[in-house]
């Protein structure tokens, strides 16, 4: 291996890894984010276990990588719904693990009282 090659390789994994870490706070493969909004809204007008249910098909619908039990629910006394879910995912690249991500999201959602 000449000199020019080992120098191409070590460019093209910089920028590789600079890639890796531009994408890792606008990662959401599995659209979760606005699933979890649309949940979050709709638990504005139900109870928390009907929420967790709500949530529960969708985990099961999707295959995301994640569990009821990884998920926090909290509703306040005005209705307010906020939604928080943390999980580890990993970038591959031709079937091998790049980097592995701990990605956190937070939906949340206020009750507006209809006008009459």
């Amino acid at each position: 291996m000449n000199m020019k090659s080992f120098f191409a390789y070590i460019v093209l994994a910089a920028i590789i890894w600079a890639v890796v870490c531009v994408v890792r706070p606008y990662w959401d493969r599995y659209n979760i984010a606005t699933e979890l909004e649309g949940i979050a809204i709709y638990g504005t007008q139900h109870e928390v276990d009907t929420i967790k249910k709500k949530l529960e098909e969708k985990i099961n619908e999707n295959d995301w990588p994640f569990t009821l039990t990884d998920v926090i629910i909290n509703k306040n006394q005005d209705r307010d719904v906020k939604i928080s879910i943390t999980y580890s995912d990993e970038i591959k690249i031709f079937g091998l693990s790049v980097k592995s991500l701990e990605m956190t999201i937070e939906k949340e959602a206020r009750y507006i009282k209809p006008m009459v």
